[in-house]
């Protein structure tokens, strides 16, 4: 827990004008979640109601699931233009040039297999050197905390350093992976019940947030501004490091209680990332 203080600590002593940097600016939703913290008795119960093959919180009388749009207006996140995801690389990745991504040194006799170490990332932000090797390594270090796929903390995801790559590249968001992240930790926690170590990763924290908007258990909050307009989309894509699932149009309509007339075009399964989805999805969002 000591690791995770500090990430903690140090996502708190960030100013409000140093989230304007970019690519710091597609993280600055994430000073929204710094005080709110996880009701894990909400989310047990939550996670009862999730259906792990489709994606979807199935109640008595209604069924609902996370879009993009829903997501953006709980982070109160208005993108200027349309968002492109930053994906991660195939499974069959060269691991020697994603290290030599690395903005920070690397301490000698590194396990790769074991995954990588956080603590020079947050060592070397801690120095409040802001230059673009900071901002890349301050990025990674939140990436790991908030969008995960590391079962032992303090450990991250080397493949995660393409990811802050495109970011800084590219001007790509990271937020569809974290959403991707998100639903598949509810996935694969929902057979489980109560026990959050289960398959630890995205943020279920933004999960708890939209979830408390959408079933009205708060005041009405953000959710509210989203418009139907949600509803014209083919499907929402929940792309995470290695799955990806298709939610589809006709679910989105049902979800806010009107008939879908449109063909589903699309028939997408879950399975795990390929290089050729990878390329599909870049040139999809690309064009």
């Amino acid at each position: 827990m000591a690791f995770r203080k500090q990430v903690s600590s140090f996502v708190q002593s960030i100013l409000d004008d140093l989230w304007q940097i970019p690519p710091m600016n597609q993280l600055a939703w994430l000073k929204y979640f710094k005080d709110l913290k996880p009701d894990h008795s909400f989310l047990s119960w939550l996670v009862t109601y999730f259906n792990p093959n489709t994606m979807v919180f199935r109640f008595e009388d209604s069924e609902a699931t996370p879009t993009y749009e829903e997501m953006c207006a709980v982070m109160d996140h208005h993108p200027e233009q349309a968002e492109t995801p930053a994906l991660p690389p195939g499974p069959r990745y060269d691991l020697t040039e994603i290290v030599a991504l690395c903005p920070v040194y690397l301490p000698d006799g590194i396990n790769t297999d074991q995954g990588l170490p956080l603590e020079p990332f947050l060592s070397r932000v801690l120095s409040m050197d802001i230059d673009p090797s900071w901002i890349r390594a301050c990025c990674f270090l939140l990436l790991n905390m908030y969008a995960m796929k590391n079962r032992q903390l303090g450990i991250g995801d080397f493949r995660l350093l393409t990811v802050v790559r495109d970011m800084q590249m590219y001007h790509r968001t990271i937020f569809m992976m974290i959403m991707g992240e998100t639903m598949w930790w509810g996935r694969g926690i929902a057979p489980h019940g109560s026990n959050f170590n289960v398959h630890h990763r995205g943020c279920p924290m933004l999960l708890q947030a939209w979830a408390l908007d959408k079933l009205s258990l708060i005041p009405p909050w953000r959710i509210e501004m989203v418009t139907t307009g949600s509803m014209n989309l083919n499907y929402v894509l929940y792309a995470s490091l290695d799955r990806f699932m298709a939610y589809f149009p006709y679910r989105i309509s049902r979800q806010y209680g009107m008939i879908q007339r449109i063909p589903r075009i699309h028939d997408f399964e879950s399975g795990l990332m390929t290089p050729s989805l990878l390329t599909n999805l870049a040139n999809r969002w690309q064009n």
